[in-house]
């Protein structure tokens, strides 16, 4: 059995998505209700379906709540209208784009400031890179650090990541079925240079996504939420092309269990000990997982083709001589000299014992956090959804 309040969770937003109004049965836990709505980053959505099941709009946390459910409706507006200049930018300039996750899909919601965006994310090609740049600065933002498949850009109405790729290419598996993610894309109506997907490989791009997300880190309700609402909007997708695209991305066992999840929440379906395991999960974090299964997840990549007490091993000394690249961020010399890496691992750990001697805790909690029979629950905790790294690190 769920947690009654994961299903009061739950039946707000059944009832803010699906429209249902009723008198609500059960007890409105109103401080659970404003920590699920800040950690899963779903102020308009809870607000709405707690007011259309009855509850008390002058509880004070409900007062907090609405506070949050106004500045989102603005945060939303000025978004909307950034995500605009944007693709008109692009679609003036010949270059090409494909808006992606949150862009499509805040429009599917019954209103736009249901679906919050902590970031806006659009394809591009790698050859018009530096008219992106050019056009971008004249909109006004400003240029940020580059990562394996997006560049960064910042203003103070809206995050834009522009995709070189839509998948990193670290995730071997997925990003071996969608490459660049170019190959499936189609012209939109009658545009000079927007893209799209046809539904069916929308769908499938969004959900590899969620997934990626559920074995990485995990993942927050909302994006659950985001599924049920896509494939509202699209009822009539192929699903014969679904399977057999999920099957080569060996996601097709999640996706049915994800499936039951969603007809338990959304369409009153019964509640299967998978989908069980799925909200439970779900429900422990917040909108983006936790800090301890991201170092678990990493563990368990590691582990790939080796033994899991060898992957442990591993991640500890990760954890006490971090990687290349991230000590280049701190010793900038290293970009230069390389070959002085190992001389400043021991730089390091003296100034951590000298100058930040906080960081031995949070790098003793990191190792003792992480253990073999952790890793292997976690490991288990996958398989038994339908998931796994299918590849060796």
């Amino acid at each position: 059995m769920l947690d009654s309040k994961i299903e009061l969770i739950i039946s707000l937003a059944r009832s803010a998505l699906n429209g249902e109004k009723y008198e609500f049965d059960g007890d409105f836990d109103y401080n659970y209700i404003l920590k699920m709505a800040t950690a899963h980053q779903m102020y308009s959505m809870l607000y709405t379906g707690a007011v259309n099941l009855g509850a008390d709009k002058n509880a004070p946390q409900m007062r907090a709540l609405f506070d949050r459910v106004c500045k989102s409706i603005m945060i939303s507006d000025r978004q909307l209208h950034q995500i605009n200049r944007i693709m008109k930018a692009f679609e003036n300039n010949r270059i090409d784009h494909l808006a992606l996750k949150g862009i499509i899909l805040k429009s599917m919601y019954p209103e736009a400031h249901m679906r919050l965006m902590g970031d806006a994310d659009i394809l591009i090609r790698l050859d018009q890179i530096d008219e992106c740049d050019r056009v971008m600065a004249e909109l006004g933002f400003e240029k940020g650090p580059e990562s394996n498949h997006e560049l960064i850009y910042t203003h103070k109405d809206l995050l834009v990541e522009l995709h070189k790729r839509t998948i990193p290419s670290y995730n071997k598996d997925y990003y071996a079925y969608f490459g660049d993610g170019w190959e499936k894309a189609i012209k939109y109506d009658l545009t000079k240079s927007r893209y799209t997907y046809n539904p069916e490989d929308e769908f499938i791009f969004i959900f590899t996504h969620f997934s990626k997300h559920y074995r990485d880190s995990g993942i927050g309700f909302r994006h659950l939420c985001d599924l049920w609402v896509y494939l509202n909007k699209k009822p009539n997708l192929n699903d014969d092309y679904m399977k057999s695209e999920m099957q080569k991305l060996c996601l097709y066992d999640f996706y049915m269990n994800i499936r039951d999840a969603l007809m338990f929440c959304f369409e009153n379906g019964d509640l299967t000990e998978k989908a069980e395991f799925i909200l439970n999960n779900i429900f422990s974090g917040g909108a983006y997982g936790t800090r301890e299964a991201n170092r678990l997840s990493d563990a368990v990549k590691m582990s790939k083709g080796k033994t899991v007490r060898g992957a442990w091993l591993k991640k500890v000394i990760k954890i006490a001589c971090p990687p290349y690249k991230t000590m280049t961020e701190r010793y900038s010399v290293l970009k230069k000299i390389p070959v002085l890496l190992p001389i400043f691992w021991i730089v390091n750990w003296v100034e951590i014992l000298l100058f930040r001697r906080k960081n031995i805790k949070k790098r003793t909690d990191e190792i003792r956090a992480l253990s073999v029979e952790k890793i292997e629950n976690y490991q288990h905790g996958l398989n038994y959804v339908g998931l796994d790294f299918n590849f060796e690190e």
